[in-house]
């Protein structure tokens, strides 16, 4: 690349980890191990120390970002804490090995371009990131998986092509008839999974009651200020539709004590609590309005009754401003 033309690379890298940290730290991985497989075989010019330099501080300076509000913004590392899981190694090999054990042939193979290199070098990086993802350094280790089939399909390609998959009769068709035995099936199950997650349910802010829609509205337009406190669902709705903090949301960011939060807000809703206790959570919430979903079971004016200032009904939602 042209040396005036060296700001792309930190554009794009930038912009990369700006999509998701997993992103930028598989970019700088790949294009770190791609230069050093390609630097034992070929002369290390001075341009090619250049494009990389510039490439890795473009993608890294996003990254420092996010570090530093891991270390200075408590909401973002409760919410790192809260991501933290673990995930199986050998479910991940298992359903990547179709693809895996072609690809494994191609490594007999020396790249000869930076493409190539870097298309040996994903997987491995891929992997490394993973387990890097799993200490408590990191969190989310699934995510550095993402994408890994691309590489691995051309490597497969390649692996196949070099013990002579196109001797045999009619390549293609054979060839079309194993992707479609390991994708169609999977397809149709993942879409089923997805189905089901995308469906209108209870509890679920995909898709919320036009009463609801009505009460965020009245939210939204409203110029005085104050906190919400709603069943999760819809507290995770709440901030970016209203501008105003939820006492709920989402879990991630809605620590510490997030399942007790949501105990909290559903006890109130179901009516499981006296008149004193729902005052009383209402009043230590330091929420200014309370809003009742399409599900809320309370007689909540009857348990609100001497905090509540106003009411505004929408259908089978409703707003109360309290103390």
């Amino acid at each position: 690349m042209n040396g005036r033309r060296l700001w792309l690379t930190n554009l794009f890298g930038g912009l990369t980890s700006l999509l998701h940290p997993w992103n930028g730290e598989l970019l700088v991985a790949i294009v770190v191990a791609a230069e050093i497989v390609m630097a034992l075989s070929r002369r290390y010019e001075l341009a090619h120390l250049k494009l990389t330099i510039a490439t890795i501080l473009g993608t890294g300076i996003p990254l420092i970002y996010y570090a530093l509000l891991g270390k200075t913004d408590l909401s973002w590392k409760l919410a790192q804490v809260a991501s933290k899981h673990a995930f199986s190694f050998w479910a991940i090999t298992i359903a990547i090995v179709p693809l895996l054990v072609p690809a494994a042939v191609a490594y007999t193979r020396r790249p000869t371009t930076f493409l190539a290199a870097a298309t040996r070098t994903w997987p491995l990086a891929a992997f490394a990131i993973f387990v890097l993802s799993g200490t408590s350094i990191g969190a989310t280790p699934l995510h550095s998986f993402q994408g890994i089939t691309i590489p691995l399909a051309v490597l497969a390609v390649e692996g196949l092509q070099i013990i002579g998959w196109g001797r045999i009769q009619r390549p293609v068709l054979a060839g079309a008839v194993l992707v479609a035995l390991f994708t169609i099936p999977t397809t149709f199950e993942e879409l089923k999974i997805a189905q089901g997650l995308a469906a209108p349910t209870t509890n679920n802010a995909n898709f919320i009651k036009p009463n609801e829609r009505d009460a965020l509205n009245y939210l939204e337009n409203l110029k005085q200020p104050g906190s919400v406190l709603t069943r999760s669902y819809l507290g995770a709705y709440v901030p970016g539709k209203t501008g105003r903090r939820s006492y709920v949301g989402d879990c991630l960011w809605s620590e510490p004590g997030c399942l007790t939060l949501t105990g909290n807000a559903n006890t109130l809703f179901q009516g499981s609590l006296t008149p004193a206790d729902a005052q009383k959570l209402v009043l230590n919430s330091g929420a200014r309005f309370v809003l009742a979903d399409c599900q809320t079971t309370a007689d909540l004016p009857k348990l609100l009754g001497p905090i509540i200032r106003s009411a505004h009904g929408f259908g089978c939602a409703a707003v109360y401003e309290v103390e």
